[in-house]
Order: structure tokens, then sequence, then C-alpha cells
């Protein structure tokens, strides 16, 4: 790229004002190592421009960069299984989109800081969304962990502020949540509120599900159906609480949560589990679309672990199980009662 188009180009990456073309070239030009040197005077420029008031005359977003970079960085380390066909992305490019936007990210601190008129505005929010065979770990601003499973959305504000920390989630994650007893951890779905001051649990909130899981592993949880005047639901370590969304109530048994938390390891774990779940599970795995008899749903349930195999072998593994056939063709398998 040329000087001048490379300027404009990162301006435009920085204000959230490209292409999608555009975002991708901008990305493979940062981080190719032929180009550090150019990127380096590119980034030191900029600083300057800083200085020479360039910026200083509309409220430079550090919060909305930091976002850009976090989102683009989820996306480019979502480490995919390793049989997948899917490249593997290291920590390397966090480390270099790091290294790189630092001098932009300071100058927006800064910015903020020495402008305390400008911090009146509404809090930013992050948003997080995997895909399908994606999974990723998050940071939240508390320090705060959350891995998030293949087609699920997490947004959380950039700063936590007043007497609550708020969270929402569509899909399913596993949260580890740093214990501060002066700001509750306020996790929000679809149908039910969760609230913890500091524990490790699994969500399972996908909108197409019948039923919307809440498996604690640590600490305590308190639940309750969204807009609901009812009281909260505690639930206490190696418990699950499943919330019926035709029913709209609660159920309590006690489980081992591994069977629910260990896919965050790289693990699905399945006990006497229904034909029609662990389908619905390896299409979101594995990021395919699986067609079968209905019927094997009634009549079949399955007990094994999934420990990072290709996709073939656990098809080969459930006809050791289970008297089907299948065939896989891309993103689409057909599986056949023998």
């Amino acid at each position: 790229m040329r000087k001048n188009s490379t300027n404009k180009l990162v301006k435009k990456y920085i204000s959230n004002e490209c292409s999608k073309d555009e975002d991708e070239l901008i990305e493979n030009w940062l981080i190719d190592p032929q180009k550090r040197v150019s990127v380096n005077k590119l980034m030191k420029s900029q600083w300057e421009e800083y200085d020479s008031s360039s910026y200083k005359n509309e409220f430079f977003n550090a919060h909305a960069l930091l976002d850009k970079v976090h989102t683009t960085i989820q996306s480019k380390n979502v480490a995919p299984l390793k049989t997948s066909n899917k490249p593997w992305y290291s920590f390397q490019w966090m480390r270099i989109a790091a290294i790189l936007l630092l001098p932009m990210i300071s100058i927006g601190v800064y910015y903020t800081l020495s402008n305390p008129e400008q911090t009146t505005e509404s809090i930013a929010y992050s948003h997080i969304e995997n895909k399908s065979g994606q999974k990723s770990k998050i940071y939240l601003p508390d320090g705060s962990k959350v891995w998030l499973n293949a087609e699920s959305k997490l947004s959380f504000p950039q700063k936590f502020v007043g007497n609550k920390r708020e969270v929402s989630l569509e899909g399913e994650a596993f949260f580890e949540v740093v214990e501060n007893p002066d700001l509750p951890f306020i996790v929000t779905t679809a149908d039910i509120n969760i609230k913890v001051l500091g524990t490790s649990f699994n969500v399972s909130a996908f909108p197409e599900d019948l039923v919307t899981e809440t498996t604690l592993e640590t600490g305590s949880v308190a639940l309750k159906k969204v807009n609901s005047n009812e009281d909260f639901l505690m639930l206490e370590p190696n418990q699950k609480a499943t919330y019926s969304k035709k029913k709209q109530s609660f159920a309590i048994k006690n489980v081992d949560p591994s069977f629910f938390t260990s896919w965050k390891d790289g693990r699905l774990k399945f006990h006497n589990t229904s034909f029609d779940e662990v389908a619905t599970k390896l299409e979101r795995w594995y990021g395919v679309e699986i067609q079968y008899p209905k019927t094997l749903s009634n009549e079949y349930h399955l007990t094994f672990t999934l420990n990072n195999e290709s996709l073939e072998k656990i098809l080969q593994l459930m006809k050791t199980l289970v008297p089907v056939s299948y065939h896989i063709d891309g993103k689409n398998v057909k599986i056949e009662l023998k």
C-alpha cells in the first residue's frame, strides 16, 4: 500500500469506517513482519499528528478502538479444534496488536482524562459473538473471565459503573467472577437473571432451546425469572437449575458440573444423552449441519467423551454405539439408520 492511502486507511480503521475488505487489508498489513518498519513509522506519524492538534478537535474514543481491537483479536484468536481445516491463530497476533496500537490507545486515554467533560457520555459496550465452531476467552473490565461457546453472544460495558456489574448472554458461557460484595455480578438472559458475588458457573441460554440451564461449580448464585417479583432461587455448588420456558418454572438437581463445564477445556462429556442433544452440540462444536432420522432421538441415548477428536472420529465412535452410517460433504453431515 502507498503511504498516503495507508494513512487514510488506518484513520478509517481507527474510526471504524472501513469496509470488510478494507478491515482485512489493514489487519493483514499490520501483522506482516516484512512491513514492521513501515508500520512503526506510521504509528509514529499518528502520534506526532496528535501533538499537532488534529485529534484535539474531536473526541478520540479510546474505548471504541479497544473494543474494535478486542473483537478482532477474539475472532482471529479463536482456537478451533486441532483437527479442523481452519488455521490455528496464536497469541502472537494479540501481542502484535497491543504493541502497534498502544500509542493510539495511550493518546485516547490521555485525551479522555484531560477532557473530563467528555466522560459524561454514555458508557460504550463491547459485543462479542462467536460463530458456529468458534470458542473464545474474554476478560471483563473487573478482571472476571468468561469462556464463550460457539453460536453465542456476550455484551458488557467497557467500564462497570453504578452499583452492579451486568452482562448480557445469548448462548452458552462459563464465568469465573471476581468477588466484590459491594458490586453484585448480574448475568441477564432472555428468560432469567443470575445474580452472583464471586463464583464460577455455567449458563446455557440458546434461544432455540426449550430450557435455560445454570450449573454452579463454586460459590453461590441466585436466580429468578426476568421481570418477576418472586424471590430469588438459591443454587448451591454441584447443582443445576433448569428453567422451562414452556412451564416458566425452575427444577433443581444435583449433578457433576464437569459434564456441563468441560467444553471450555476442549472436551464434551455426554452421559445418557439423547441423540438429538448430542447432534445439536456437535453441530455447534464443529460448525456443521447434521441431518438424521428423528427416530434416533427417541430410541438412543449416548455416553462418551469428546476430547479434541475430529468429527469423523466421533462419527466412527457413534457407529459403534448406534447402528448408523454417515456421509460428510463439506459442512453437511448425513446420518442414516442401517
